[in-house]
């Protein structure tokens, strides 16, 4: 399946958050660990999770 990165940005740069796969019936999941001072969540499909930072446009993107 597909690799997505999940990035924070707490308003100067996206830091990469945590990774997944989707799964063959189109689920997936990944937690966020700290959300204190995040403005935004945003999730890109990358080849490797050896990114610093996005390659892409993002495909989802959450203000908190």
């Amino acid at each position: 399946g597909q690799l997505y990165v999940v990035w924070v940005d707490r308003g100067q740069r996206p830091i990469y958050a945590s990774s997944f796969n989707v799964r063959p019936d189109g689920s997936g999941e990944a937690g966020v660990p700290e959300l204190d001072g995040v403005k935004r969540v945003m999730v890109t499909r990358e080849r490797s999770t050896a990114v610093t930072a996005p390659s892409e446009r993002a495909v989802l993107a959450v203000e908190v």
